[in-house]
């Protein structure tokens, strides 16, 4: 009997629509088992619906629910909740979530344990120690308010919380999603240390298909509520069948190749030539439109978030940044964009002296400078139809249209020239940013950033919240944009796979000192540095899969 049985699971609204639509799954005892898919695809609804976590206006029927021969279907509240502390554990992909800023960790992982479990205040004590040190932490560090940690250690913090009680199956829904690259792998590391451990079982949802090679025994990929395709992971690695499942795989930058394109299933093989006709900005200038010299950033701390970087960027061309959180990545992007004065060092932008400007000067240097965010949600005002937003920073320059496009100046045909730019329909001009999925929203910051014609655009972590085949499309868009308008792109990532695919140059951070500076061939040079090679490693490309 397997631990966690699922027959025709379906969920669906009041109203009658299926989000999860029959789906068939089990789990074994000690088996790390990976639901793949995109947002949307069910995934983790289907995870809440186990211990019937869902909202209350969805309805859960199955055929079959049972987990350790418990008919899940049957218990009451009482008897789920139980159950949930026990046996069954989550661990969600906002950590934050998981605590309340008003107590300490260790007040609140005290009070789990009271809720389950009569032990001492001493045995807590050790309990709850022993558990922080089986992921990597100080004990001390439970002591502190949840803010008063970093984003790495209060994941870790929360998958110490879910093992507390050592359960059965351990359900963790795109636990990594938020950190960067590194952070992920020491947690991933930890998980899977602590199932060798306690030997339970794993239900691990996730997009991303690197995690699932690394450490799943099985896998189950979903699509639009369905489950499209499963078996080990080395037949969907090797042998897949299902289309959907071929795409997800072909969307994964890979490392040890040249290739300029990702094959994306139903994407236009490039932007319309009509369009592109139009876009025509010469980049014959042989001058970096940025370059810095031996830049410094100082907080009042004494703390060096950047110490002595030196970087170029030719016109035209992409220059990527790699690194870790707290490498300084994010610090250096805005002292580039002028947001944050240097310590010392030389920044120019062009010909132009940043370093002396200030007032009026400054303002009119920062019009050539634009930024792309990581988080799209952040960059509008939900109020505001993608119409007004798409074309206020042209407002604010006294301009009606960006001079590559020949559409004349009226604003709405302006925004939906800029638009099909990022291949988007013009009937989301009258849309609000809330109507819109994560890369859409994307694709409207990337219109929106372009149209001033800046001399660069920083790209912090583009893709980092999306999808991977959107990630995929977003890349390839990038591309086509740059090829069509002679863009210059800084773009800063934890991922050294898209990092790599997109740039022509690189250079990698650690502890706010550029360690590494290599052109894109250069990768697998045997000069690489120690943490670059360790990069490659997290990255390495999946295996060739079988004709």
């Amino acid at each position: 009997m397997s631990l966690l049985e699922v027959s025709n699971l379906t969920i669906r609204t009041r109203h009658g629509r299926e989000l999860v639509k029959g789906i068939d799954f089990t789990v074994e005892a000690g088996e790390w088992f990976a639901l793949i898919g995109e947002s949307g695809s069910g995934k983790s609804i289907t995870a809440s619906a186990l211990t019937n976590l869902t909202a209350a206006n969805l309805v859960r029927t199955a055929d079959a629910l049972t987990f350790d021969g418990i008919d899940l279907l049957t218990l009451s509240k009482q008897q789920l909740r139980t159950l949930r502390g026990e046996q069954i554990a989550y661990v969600f992909q906002d950590y934050q979530s998981a605590f309340t800023p008003y107590y300490t960790v260790a007040n609140q992982m005290h009070e789990m344990l009271k809720a389950h479990r009569s032990f001492s205040v001493a045995e807590r004590r050790e309990r709850i120690a022993s558990s922080v040190e089986a992921v990597g932490l100080d004990p001390a560090l439970v002591e502190r308010y949840p803010f008063q940690v970093s984003g790495g250690q209060l994941q870790r913090l929360a998958l110490a919380s879910a093992v507390l009680l050592e359960p059965t199956l351990l359900i963790a829904d795109e636990p990594t999603t938020a950190l960067d690259s590194w952070s992920s792998s020491v947690v991933l590391d930890e998980l899977a240390a602590i199932k060798q451990a306690t030997g339970c079982s794993i239900l691990f949802i996730t997009h991303d298909l690197r995690i699932m090679n690394r450490y799943a025994d099985r896998v189950a990929i979903m699509q639009q509520g369905r489950i499209v395709e499963h078996g080990s992971k080395d037949s969907l690695v090797l042998r897949p069948e299902h289309p959907y499942t071929r795409d997800l795989l072909d969307s994964i930058p890979p490392l040890r190749s040249d290739a300029s394109r990702l094959p994306v299933l139903g994407e236009p093989a490039r932007l319309n030539v009509t369009v592109r006709d139009h876009l025509r900005t010469s980049t014959a200038s042989s001058a970096p439109v940025l370059r810095a010299e031996n830049l410094v950033k100082v907080y009042g701390s004494g703390t060096r978030a950047v110490d002595g970087v030196n970087l170029s960027l030719p016109a035209g061309s992409c220059l990527g940044l790699v690194g870790e959180s707290g490498s300084g990545k994010s610090t250096l992007a805005r002292c580039l964009l002028s947001l944050e004065r240097i310590t010392s060092g030389e920044l120019w932008l062009g010909e132009q002296h940043v370093n002396t400007l200030s007032g009026a000067a400054l303002r009119s240097a920062r019009q050539r400078m634009q930024l792309v965010l990581q988080n799209p949600n952040a960059s509008f005002n939900e109020r505001l139809p993608i119409l007004a937003s798409l074309m206020e920073p042209l407002e604010c320059l006294g301009r009606r249209a960006p001079s590559f496009l020949d559409v004349g100046d009226d604003p709405r045909t302006v925004a939906a020239a800029l638009l099909d730019l990022v291949q988007l329909p013009a009937d989301y001009l009258d849309k609000l940013p809330t109507q819109l999925s994560g890369g859409e929203k994307q694709r409207v910051s990337i219109a929106r950033a372009i149209s001033t014609e800046p001399s660069f655009i920083v790209l912090d972590e583009p893709t980092a919240s999306l999808d991977v085949s959107t990630q995929a499309r977003v890349l390839n868009l990038l591309k086509d944009l740059q090829d069509a308008l002679g863009l210059s792109y800084l773009f800063i990532s934890h991922d050294l796979s898209s990092v790599h695919f997109i740039s022509q140059h690189l250079i990698v951070m650690k502890d706010g000192v550029v360690v590494d500076d290599f052109d894109r061939s250069q990768l697998f040079d045997p000069g690489r540095h120690d943490y670059t090679r360790q990069l490659i490693e997290l990255f390495e490309d999946l295996p060739q899969r079988v004709a």
